[in-house]
């Protein structure tokens, strides 16, 4: 029985991988977190997960009654949930699923392609790849059910 976390902040966007990873991909154990630190603490309490699908952009905390923004948006989240991974020595491999074709703004911005490359180099040992999420397209689903057979053969 395959163990899948999702961490990703947009509702309509988590609700889509967990409808499609249960309804076309037979996978019924998946446990879904909003942001960078209840992602982490998801971990360290159930580190028997199979594989992390990761947004890269997401907020610092929850959305709370006390925090109605949920912490700090924070555009590289997802490589901060990579090194905290590393750091605790834990070998969930991640792939990273985003909206986002093109990170950073103006001069500084750069293509999923690079961001792609740069994590596959810094953590080589858990990083799987992306896949870019498109609402409007079904392409992102063939991408994933391809990568997911990849990791977990």
């Amino acid at each position: 029985m395959t163990k899948i976390l999702i961490i990703e902040d947009d509702l309509y966007k988590s609700s889509a991988i967990s409808q499609y990873l249960q309804e076309e991909l037979g996978i019924d154990t998946i446990a879904c977190r909003e942001s960078l630190a209840s992602g982490v603490f998801e971990v360290l309490d159930n580190p028997d997960y199979d594989i992390i699908l990761l947004d890269m952009s997401m907020s610092t905390y929850d959305i709370t009654d006390k925090d109605p923004a949920g912490g700090i948006p924070e555009s590289f989240a997802g490589e901060d949930f990579l090194a905290q991974m590393e750091l605790l020595g834990y070998e969930i491999p991640i792939i990273v699923v985003t909206q986002y074709d093109t990170f950073g703004a103006g001069d500084d911005s750069f293509p999923l392609k690079t961001l792609d490359s740069k994590l596959s180099n810094k953590h080589p040992d858990i990083y799987k790849g992306s896949i870019f999420f498109r609402s409007t397209s079904n392409e992102w689903k063939t991408l994933l059910k391809d990568k997911l057979f990849e990791v977990l053969k």
